[in-house]
């Protein structure tokens, strides 16, 4: 199978003869990255120009070798196109045969005169005919796979070559064809078949059975090198001068097919990157060079023509109208080879001049002819002083402190000495240059830079580095700034323990701020029993640990080092407390959800004597870490991971994998971490958890509109039961309706009281009984008003009186009160503790049938009862008077209005304890307030026993009452 290679520029063998409805030039958008190639539907861009997708196709060849002269043997003719007179010919084209080893006609071109005056067949081995002679190649074709082969020929000499995948093969023998014999116009190229011709008589014969493509034919003789690189070329965009591969599609015949694509490259043939490359390369030669959109300094500089300089506003800078103050300019170069490049950008006005001057001054400290140790400090310590009384607001002001940093940084490392001695060849006797810094010094300068870095990343500054670009772009510089501050101060120790300054057990300098700490220690190889970050010695941090998390260095990861290392090393291990706001994948004002750095940040590497470090090193035993969650709610998928950057970019990534670190164990407040390799390390969480069982919390039980509506149903029935008291109504049926109207009150008024009470528990289950207990009670009067109302129509039928009632009353209240508390005492006393819900004082939900099921009886004989009350009613009301029907129809109404309304009220109250949100309370209060509303108007104001002159009499002694107030 054919493999893509690296695409090469052949101006003469591509592009120009190609036909136009299968190539053309693409239509360039101006994009903020680059220019765009759109070459429409069914086109592509192939890294040259624009190729339609049915141009990398292929003829599939079926047939019989059997029956050799049948039309049904396909065969693709040159039609429409008139063969030309050629003296040089160049034939190219891709072959794959199957198992089989019978010659078949590959192509053949046949005048009026000459049949097979040119015959490509292929078998046993490819042979070549021209003029009537045939050729042995000796070449044999591997079968199933693509093989590239081409033919060239010159009538000036005979000569004649064969390539296999664009290399020359060596033939039997040389010999010359056709030698002064041109190929002559007018004839008949046909693909897949050879062409018998005689008396007019036309035949087909010697069919190949297999595939064909890119068969392209020139004029010419192309050299070695010219079809080494048709056979490379991948986007096949060569195009023969004499035929091309996409004009015989139209000639078709027989068991023939087109495919595509012809699969012949086995794999991407260009990248993306090469593509949008080469594509801006062509837009940028039609309409221009220009440069990329990119973010340099915090500033987003847009895409701009080659020789043009961009003025940008710079962050932050505005007046109180709004308008720009100052601003960062650009120019955008042009290359000898067209392309756009930005120059450096000038930003000093986006700084405030004492800003400017002092990081000015720093750099000057770089150009000194001697070094001024005094100078460094006074910078130092004013740069401290101006980060430690400033918030920076402007990202470029963080950067600028941060460039100013590292110019402090880079001025020490400069003029880093070590001890240099002069010699005769024999002895050393005499030093020429002192050691510098001194340890002193090494430690207020690890004071000073640690001083700088912890005011950088404050709270205070959140606004500037809010508005980094991109997010989490200076956190990461900043970083790699302190780790080129931790190499110089371990170098440093390094050498004074060489020189024997100071011992190695005394080398070590470490600083504590809120936000960093540091520390840096030399140790001998021989005696390394392994490093803990914090330590028993870092009393400073042990009280802390629980939150700082630990990071620990095993013996092993450097005894067992492969390579030779010096005896001398010294480990610089950094702890940023809350650095993770500002890194990568995670914005300081929208939380990342996915891969959120969720930890402190801790840094470890490891320097000798040489200026060698480990941090291309895979260790024997990985780092470990325990890094405690910054935040541990509702998080999941934690991943140990170290930070990487490009060199020399401000790319970088958190990778992972047993390759870099590892989760060794997770647990809900923290993660420890395994990383084979020295660098900077962190945890990174998904800030959702898919699975998060939220565990039993108190439900959201009772809102306002709850109570509302609770106390206007308990107001309106308990008002209703009062008033039938106060006017001392005495019927059976006056009695069930204060019965019915005490009970609704009082379970309203317990489930609005007690419902929440789940502090006390004993408190809370008395509720929960009560509760139930009234519950039953509101359903079973209900029923009790059910067979009082078929009572008074039953004995209504058989009296053409009015209305009265008969009966004891005691049987109501064995049913309204006994039976539901002999119910509810059997349940509590069966299940004891058990019995009660633990989020609210009600039955445990799992138990909840024990309180539904019972309703759902009491409703269905309810509704049975209403059901033959309305038979008896419709039955016998012809027998009763006007009066009588009027009474017992309200009684209906108001019996049936109970029955939907009170079933429907406390629906909506269990519901809306289970199921958050407003919607369901606001319902659970509108259907209280209409149940309340219907018992008020059908069983006080509509009672048969409430005649208008009660009604008033009791208004006007009311009346008369406040008068003589």
């Amino acid at each position: 199978m054919y493999k893509a290679r690296k695409i090469e520029s052949m101006e003469t063998l591509h592009g120009a003869d190609c036909i136009g409805r299968y190539y053309t030039w693409p239509t360039c958008q101006d994009n903020p990255d680059g220019y765009g190639c759109l070459c429409g539907p069914g086109f592509y861009w192939n890294t040259r120009l624009c190729i339609s997708t049915s141009v990398n196709s292929r003829f599939e060849l079926n047939g019989d070798h059997n029956d050799r002269h049948t039309l049904k043997n396909g065969y693709a003719k040159l039609v429409g196109k008139t063969f030309p007179d050629l003296i040089h010919l160049t034939i190219t084209m891709w072959v794959r045969v199957p198992n089989s080893t019978t010659d078949g006609t590959l192509l053949s071109y046949s005048t009026r005169n000459y049949s097979n005056l040119i015959q490509i067949t292929a078998g046993r081995t490819v042979k070549f005919s021209l003029h009537g002679e045939t050729r042995d190649t000796g070449l044999m074709l591997q079968h199933g796979f693509w093989v590239h082969l081409a033919f060239t020929w010159s009538a000036i000499d005979g000569s004649w070559f064969v390539y296999e995948n664009g290399a020359k093969i060596s033939l039997p023998y040389m010999d010359t064809v056709g030698k002064r014999k041109p190929i002559l116009r007018g004839g008949d190229m046909i693909l897949g078949q050879s062409y018998l011709g005689q008396n007019g008589h036309v035949q087909y014969d010697s069919p190949f059975i297999g595939d064909l493509s890119h068969v392209n034919i020139w004029k010419q003789v192309l050299s070695e090198d010219e079809i080494r690189k048709v056979y490379s070329d991948c986007t096949f965009t060569h195009c023969g001068t004499a035929v091309q591969w996409t004009e015989f599609r139209f000639g078709t015949h027989g068991n023939i097919h087109l495919r595509w694509p012809s699969e012949i490259v086995d794999q991407t043939c260009f990248t993306d990157v090469w593509a949008a490359e080469t594509c801006d390369d062509h837009c940028s030669y039609v309409i221009g060079a220009q440069c990329n959109e990119e973010i340099v300094e915090n500033i987003r500089w847009s895409r701009t023509p080659a020789g043009h300089n961009v003025s940008v506003p710079c962050p932050g800078r505005v007046d109180d109208s709004g308008n720009a103050t100052a601003f960062a300019y650009r120019y955008c170069n042009i290359t000898n080879d067209n392309k756009g490049v930005w120059g450096e950008p000038q930003i000093d006005e986006c700084l405030s001049q004492k800003q400017l001057s002092l990081k000015t001054e720093i750099a000057e400290l770089l150009g000194l002819p001697s070094f001024d140790e005094d100078r460094m400090f006074h910078l130092g310590n004013a740069l401290l002083n101006h980060t430690t009384y400033t918030s920076y607001t402007n990202p470029i002001d963080i950067a600028a402190e941060i460039d100013s940093l590292n110019l402090l940084i880079k001025a020490q490392g400069i003029n880093l000495r070590d001890v240099v001695w002069k010699s005769d060849m024999l002895h050393s006797f005499a030093r020429t240059l002192e050691l510098y810094p001194s340890f002193e010094k090494t430690i207020e300068f690890t004071k000073l830079i640690c001083g700088i870095v912890n005011d950088l990343v404050a709270t205070k500054n959140d606004a500037g580095w809010r508005g980094v670009q991109p997010p989490g772009a200076e956190g990461e510089v900043l970083i790699a700034s302190v780790e080129k501050f931790t190499s110089l101060v371990a170098k440093t120790l390094i050498y004074h323990v060489k020189h024997k300054h100071i011992g190695s057990e005394e080398a070590t300098v470490s600083a504590l701020y809120d936000n960093i700490a540091v520390k840096v220690r030399v140790f001998l190889r021989d005696r390394f029993m392994g490093f803990a970050f914090p330590d028993h010695t870092d009393t400073f941090a042990l009280e802390m640990s629980d939150d700082i998390g630990t990071l620990a260095l095993t013996k092993e990861a450097i005894t067992e080092l492969n390579e030779t290392i010096p005896n001398l090393f010294a480990i610089a291990s950094v702890r940023f407390s809350n650095m993770a706001r500002l890194l990568p994948n995670h914005n300081i004002t929208i939380k990342s959800k996915r891969d959120n750095v969720n930890s402190v940040v801790y840094s470890l590497n490891v320097y000798f004597e040489n200026d060698r470090n480990l941090s291309s090193t895979n260790l024997s035993s990985p780092v470990k870490l325990y890094l405690p969650y910054t935040d541990d709610f509702n998080i999941s998928n934690p991943d140990c991971v170290m930070l990487r950057h490009r060199e020399g970019t401000r790319q970088w990534r958190w990778s992972s994998g047993r390759g870099d670190c590892y989760v060794i164990r997770n647990d809900s407040s923290y993660a420890t971490c395994g990383c084979y390799r020295l660098g900077t390390y962190a945890v990174t969480t998904d800030m959702f958890n898919v699975d998060w069982d939220r565990g039993e919390h108190p439900p959201h039980l009772m809102t306002t509109p709850s109570y509302v509506g609770c106390a206007m149903s308990t107001v309106l029935c308990l008002g209703s039961a009062v008033m039938l008291i106060y006017l001392r109504t005495s019927s059976p049926s006056a009695a069930i309706h204060k019965n019915f109207g005490f009970s609704i009150s009082l379970c309203q008024l317990i489930f609005m009281v007690g419902v929440t009470q789940t502090s006390n528990k004993t408190v809370c289950h008395v509720f929960a009984v009560l509760f139930h207990y009234f519950f039953l009670t509101t359903f079973s009067w209900m029923m009790n008003e059910a067979f009082n109302l078929y009572i008074k129509i039953t004995y209504a039928a058989h009296s053409h009186g009015p209305v009265s009632e008969s009966g004891s009353i005691w049987r109501y209240y064995i049913l309204g009160w006994v039976v539901p508390g002999a119910l509810v005492g059997a349940l509590v006393g069966s299940h004891g503790d058990s019995y009660y819900a633990a989020d609210m004082c009600w039955i445990r939900w799992d138990l909840v049938w024990f309180f539904i099921g019972p309703v759902i009886a009491i409703q269905a004989v309810s509704i049975l009862v209403l059901i033959f009350t309305a038979k008896e009613y419709h039955e016998s009301s012809y027998t009763k008077n006007e009066k009588a029907n009027k009474i017992l129809v309200n009684h209906t109404k108001a019996v049936w209005t109970q029955v939907v309304l009170l079933t429907v009220v406390w629906t909506f109250a269990f519901l809306s304890l289970k199921m958050r949100g407003p919607i369901l309370k606001y319902l659970y209060a509108l259907l209280n307030f209409l149940q309340g509303s219907f018992f008020l108007v059908f069983y006080f104001l509509l009672n048969e026993e409430m005649p208008d002159k009660k009604i008033k009499s009791l208004s006007r002694s009311r009346f008369a009452k406040i008068q003589r107030e």
